[in-house]
C-alpha cells in the first residue's frame, strides 16, 4: 500500500519533466519564424560601422516591414528587428519596394551621424535618435 503513493509521485514527476522537455523543444523549433533580407548597406566614412536596410518578414499573418540596424562594419546582420528604425507601407498607403516594404534610404553624414529617409505616409514603429554612438536624423519624402 505504501508503494502506490511513491509510484504515483514518481510518475507525476516524470510527466512534469516530459512536459517541460516538450515545451523547451517547441520553443527551440519556433523561436524565430521571421527572416531578414538585406536591401542595402552603407558603411560609415570611418569604416567602423554600417547601416543595413532590410526587409523583415514574419510570415503570412504579417506584412513586410523595412527596418534599419547599425552594426559593426564587419558584422553580419542578426536575425532580429532593426536597432534604429522600422516601418511598414501602412496597409498599402505608400509605395512598396521590390522587396515588399516601404522604400527606405540611409546616408552617412559623418562617422557619427546618419540620415534615414522614408516616405511620409509610412507607418513607423521604431525611430531612435541615436544608437551605438551615432546620432540619427530623419527625412520624409512627401506624398506626390
Amino acid at each position: 500500500m505504501k508503494r502506490l503513493p511513491q509510484q504515483l509521485a514518481i510518475a507525476a514527476l516524470a510527466l512534469l519533466l516530459l512536459i517541460a522537455a516538450g515545451v523547451y523543444a517547441l520553443s527551440l523549433l519556433f523561436t524565430d519564424l521571421c527572416g531578414n533580407t538585406v536591401v542595402a548597406e552603407a558603411v560609415s566614412p570611418d569604416q567602423r560601422l554600417k547601416a543595413v536596410v532590410f526587409q523583415r518578414d514574419c510570415g503570412a499573418a504579417t506584412g513586410f516591414s523595412t527596418q534599419v540596424s547599425v552594426i559593426g562594419a564587419q558584422d553580419a546582420l542578426p536575425n532580429a528587428s532593426g536597432s534604429v528604425f522600422s516601418a511598414d507601407s501602412n496597409r498599402g498607403a505608400v509605395p512598396a519596394s521590390a522587396a515588399g516594404g516601404p522604400v527606405v534610404q540611409v546616408r552617412w553624414v559623418s562617422g557619427s551621424a546618419l540620415v534615414i529617409t522614408h516616405h511620409a505616409g509610412a507607418r513607423v514603429f521604431t525611430q531612435k535618435d541615436s544608437v551605438s554612438g551615432v546620432a540619427v536624423a530623419y527625412e520624409q519624402v512627401p506624398d506626390r
